[in-house]
């Protein structure tokens, strides 16, 4: 998440950064947490409204 970045822009662009799918209002589905860890995981429901998948790369080590 970048600073100044809601929580729904931070799901729509990572969304996309990771299909290639544009979402559309996406909403809070569920929280996990680590406290052990200190992490948070978010979830959240959106509609699909363009984009086509792209398949991430494989890294070359």
């Amino acid at each position: 998440m970048s600073l100044n970045e809601t929580l729904e822009e931070a799901a729509k662009r990572e969304f996309y950064e990771e299909t290639g799918y544009i979402i559309d209002e996406p909403k809070l589905y569920k929280a996990y947490t680590r406290d052990d860890l200190r992490l948070v995981w978010l979830g959240f429901t959106a509609n699909i409204i363009s984009g086509s998948f792209k398949e991430m790369m494989k890294r070359v080590k």
